[in-house]
């Protein structure tokens, strides 16, 4: 018989263990530093291979007269951008794997390399652009990114949204940052204007960044899948992906929205994260300060003129734009979103509240009320306007805004001797923000509520008088650099707006009332428009000539007699508003203000409308002071100090806008039968002027 197994060890040898070879032998020292014996596809070339081509290659420099006794150049001096590049390329495809890994560390560390390669991309792009030549810019495109490496590294950041670690999640949210929002240096690189938004830019094909609606859809797809991820740190994080793509993308994200109902249950969602329980219990640290999300969110879907720009400034046409809002959501769908969301929000706005002024302690708890009662605002102002807003709706906002109320609006406004200390700027801010807010969710019940009618004019009151009083102090306090009246111009805006939207909306029932605040509110715009704010002295500015328009436009306020008084003293403050504008640098906005101011007038005086009639503060009428004022955006004859009864003809603020705006107002002079002065920007003649007539 044959034996197969071995024998059973008896004995002392029973209790003897032997170890076990696995695997193969260990190599000789002779062989173990040879890598070509271990290689299976790489060849690794030896030392003395590699001496032999350096031999040779000396051998060959010393046949050369020129290059005799130099030292050889390298490949990476020969050729250094294709080095350059292709270890670039190599790299980055690295990278780009180590974003799928197993190891959680290894995945972060790979989204932070792409982090670091493309923003070295983008620096490398905006050297390019500022480097002349064009071979070298033909060479250099080899060392950029192409664009199936932006999408490659875009479409692994989403897809890492939904990672359960923190430190991921974060390292992708900085890669999607990076693309969404690249360096102004990158965009340099085929943009018409530096001001222009990133969205409204596509940098060139070779290594850019094209922003689309195929690219926002993407991105909202992903932030509604990790709304409604189980765990909450993953619901954040979709947040914080949602406020890079609305602050850089708003309008793609309204348009790609509006193709279905589904943004009204994201607000839901949102909300349930930011606006839930009491303040610092439920959100992260990062999402504190992303309470604004919400009437973000809201503000872009459903209000219909703010924040719309076009080649004349703001939107001026709030009917046209009214039709078509809310579409991919029904208005009942959006009263069933209010109807959900207003105890959740009711019960933390009373809960911040009851803190009375406690709550002026941190500025996260000002930010969430301020948030709250803008989210009211535009939810209430829709419905209204629908028709939806209920009897018991209306209540319940008087209820929550004028009646448990726990301080005034003198109090939330900044004071005049207050305003211009820089140690209180950001408390200033937080209160007059948090005012505005209150103020827009009074708005809607206004004009059947006389304490929020009160509410709304004592804001606007208070908030022109701390704009016309604090910039003496301000100025004095901050500085020649202009940063009070800087700040002031920022402050400007919501009570601007809220003015304008009370003008257009409640035309019977509260412009009436608050005529009276036209020339404060053009002293304030002239204040600010002094200041050294480039953008937003230009929207201050074309708010109020927006505000302007409407009530030149306005029946009501025509037939008033202190209405056509306050309508005088507003329109005669325009030359002095436009004269003040002509050391700006802007040329651009400078030409769209004084269009949006010249315009107005223009249809007064081409129309007939009484105010031409009225008698100012002097003796002479609107339209005579008009005509003596007008001629100087033209230019402006001083005294020559120089020779005796000479003038000096100084150009004025026409004399740097487009020909459109210089004959628009060569028009507005020949209604009030004035003359434009014959400069070197003359417009045309009168003989030629009805071929260039505005348009209604």
């Amino acid at each position: 018989m044959v034996r197969v197994k071995a024998k059973a060890r008896k004995g002392d040898d029973a209790f003897q263990t032997r170890k076990q070879k696995v695997g193969r032998k260990k190599l000789a020292p002779a062989t173990a530093t040879r890598a070509e014996v271990h290689a299976r596809t790489l060849r690794v070339t030896t030392p003395s291979a590699i001496a032999r081509t350096t031999l040779d290659e000396a051998l060959r420099a010393g046949d050369d007269p020129e290059r005799k006794g130099r030292k050889p150049q390298s490949r990476e001096e020969l050729h250094p951008v294709a080095v350059s590049a292709e270890k670039m390329h190599h790299d980055f495809k690295e990278q780009l794997s180590n974003t799928r890994h197993y190891k959680k560390a290894s995945r972060a560390a790979g989204f932070m390399s792409l982090v670091r390669a493309i923003k070295g991309n983008y620096e490398t792009m905006g050297t390019i652009a500022q480097t002349p030549g064009v071979g070298i810019a033909e060479r250099s495109d080899e060392a950029l990114l192409n664009p199936i490496e932006i999408l490659s590294a875009f479409t692994s950041a989403l897809d890492a949204m939904l990672d359960t670690d923190n430190d991921v999640r974060r390292a992708a949210l900085a890669t999607l940052k990076t693309i969404l929002q690249p360096s102004p240096s990158s965009r340099d690189r085929g943009v018409r204007d530096d001001k222009v938004s990133p969205i409204e830019s596509t940098v060139s094909a070779s290594g850019g960044v094209t922003f689309d609606m195929d690219r926002t859809r993407a991105v909202l797809r992903i932030v509604d899948v990790t709304l409604t991820h189980a765990m909450t740190s993953v619901r954040r994080s979709g947040i914080e992906l949602l406020h890079i793509i609305l602050r850089v993308s708003p309008h793609d994200v309204r348009a790609v929205l509006r193709e279905s109902d589904t943004w009204v249950k994201m607000v839901s969602r949102v909300s349930s994260v930011l606006l839930q329980g009491t303040s610092g219990s439920a959100a992260g640290a990062k999402t504190m300060g992303m309470t604004h999300l919400v009437p973000d969110l809201l503000e872009t879907m459903l209000l219909q003129c703010d924040g719309v720009r076009n080649a004349g400034g703001f939107r001026g046409d709030f009917q046209q734009a009214e039709e078509d809002v809310g579409a991919g959501a029904t208005p009942e769908r959006i009263l069933e979103l209010f109807e959900e969301c207003t105890p959740k929000w009711s019960m933390e706005w009373k809960e911040l509240m009851e803190m009375r002024t406690a709550i002026f302690r941190d500025t996260e708890r000002v930010q969430r009320a301020t948030a709250i009662a803008r989210a009211f605002a535009c939810l209430t102002m829709y419905l209204r306007g629908r028709s939806l807003l209920k009897k018991s709706h209306k209540q319940h906002i008087r209820h929550l805004f004028t009646v448990k109320m726990p301080f005034t609006i003198q109090e939330l406004t900044p004071s005049t001797s207050a305003s211009g200390h820089s140690s209180d700027n950001s408390n200033c801010n937080a209160r007059m923000e948090l005012a505005n807010a209150i103020a827009d969710a009074c708005l809607p019940v206004a004009d059947s509520a006389s304490d929020a009618s009160q509410l709304l004019r004592e804001f606007l009151s208070a908030a022109l008088r701390a704009a016309n009083g604090s910039s003496s102090s301000s100025s004095s306090l901050l500085g020649p650099q202009g940063g009070g009246e800087g700040r002031m111009a920022t402050q400007l805006l919501g009570p601007l707006r809220t003015l304008r939207t009370a003008f257009v909306r409640f035309s019977t029932s509260l412009l009436p009332r608050l005529l009276f605040l036209v020339p404060p509110m053009m002293r304030a715009v002239m204040r600010a428009a002094c200041s050294a704010d480039s953008v937003k002295w230009g929207e201050a500015s074309l708010l109020a000539a927006d505000v302007l328009s409407v009530l030149l436009a306005s029946q009501a306020a025509a037939s008033l007699k202190t209405g056509l008084r306050f309508l005088s003293d507003a329109v005669l403050m325009v030359p002095r508003l436009l004269f003040s504008l002509r050391g700006k640098a802007d040329s651009a906005t400078l030409d769209r203000v004084a269009y949006a101011f010249l315009q107005p007038l223009w249809r007064v005086a081409s129309g007939g409308h009484p105010l031409l009639q009225c008698s100012a503060t002097s003796t002479d009428d609107v339209a005579t002071q008009l005509r003596l004022s007008l001629p100087s955006l033209f230019e402006l004859r001083v005294p020559d100090d120089e020779a005796p009864g000479a003038y000096v003809t100084v150009d004025g603020v026409l004399s740097r806008c487009t020909e459109r705006t210089r004959e628009l107002g060569a028009h507005l002079l020949f209604y009030l039968c004035g003359e434009a002065p014959c400069t070197g920007a003359a417009p045309p003649a009168h003989t030629t002027l009805a071929s260039t007539l505005p348009q209604r």
